[in-house]
C-alpha cells in the first residue's frame, strides 16, 4: 500500500454504485488521478464536500489494488462558478492521466485564482499541452478560421462547423 499526500483541484465527481464516488483530481505530484472515495455519498462523510468540482484540496491518496481518495480539507476559488466549471471540463478533457509537470500545475492554479477563462487562455492551454493549430485550418471544413476546439473530438473547428454540429457549450470551447 503506498501513500500519497498531495494538493490537486477537483475536475470532476460521479456517483459510483450506491454509496461511493469516482473522483478526478488533477493533483501536483502525481497528475490527473481517478480516485475511489468509499462511502462518500453517506451524510456522514468526511470527505464528500469537500471532493466536488472546484475545490482546491489537501488530500492523502492511497494505491492498493486500486486507487482511494482517503482524506482531504478543501478551500472553494474565488472566481465565477460556471466559468469555473466550464474551465475545469475542458482540463479533464485534454489533460492526460498521471502526466506530471509542476509548471503546467502552477499555471493552471494561477489561471483559477486569477478567474481568467477567456478564449486566449484555452488557445495557450492547448499549445503547452501540444494541441498546435498545426497549418489553421479547420479541421472539417478546411477554412482558415479556426475559432473552436471540439473536446469530444480532439479537433479544431471554425464557427460554421461548431453550429453546423449542434455543439453544445461543454462540448467545444471558444479560442
Amino acid at each position: 500500500m503506498i501513500e500519497h499526500f498531495t494538493e490537486g483541484i477537483v475536475l470532476e465527481s460521479v456517483p459510483k454504485g450506491e454509496l461511493d464516488r469516482l473522483v478526478t483530481i488533477y493533483t501536483k505530484d502525481l497528475g490527473k488521478v481517478t480516485a475511489t472515495t468509499k462511502s462518500a455519498r453517506k451524510i456522514t462523510s468526511k470527505v464528500s464536500g469537500h471532493l466536488m468540482p472546484g475545490n482546491f484540496v489537501k488530500l492523502r491518496i492511497v494505491e492498493n489494488k486500486s486507487v482511494q481518495a482517503m482524506d482531504a480539507l478543501s478551500e472553494k476559488p474565488k472566481c465565477d462558478m460556471r466559468e469555473l466549471l466550464k474551465f475545469l471540463n475542458f482540463l479533464d478533457a485534454v489533460i492526460p492521466h498521471g502526466e506530471i509537470d509542476i509548471n503546467f500545475w502552477n499555471l493552471v492554479k494561477r489561471i483559477i485564482a486569477e478567474g481568467r477563462f477567456e478564449p486566449k487562455i484555452y488557445k495557450y492551454v492547448l499549445g503547452i499541452l501540444g494541441f498546435g493549430e498545426g497549418e489553421g485550418f479547420c479541421d472539417n471544413c478546411r477554412k482558415n478560421e479556426i475559432a473552436h476546439f471540439s473536446l469530444n473530438d480532439i479537433m479544431f473547428l471554425c464557427s460554421g462547423c461548431v453550429e453546423r454540429f449542434h455543439l453544445r457549450p461543454d462540448e467545444a470551447v471558444e479560442i
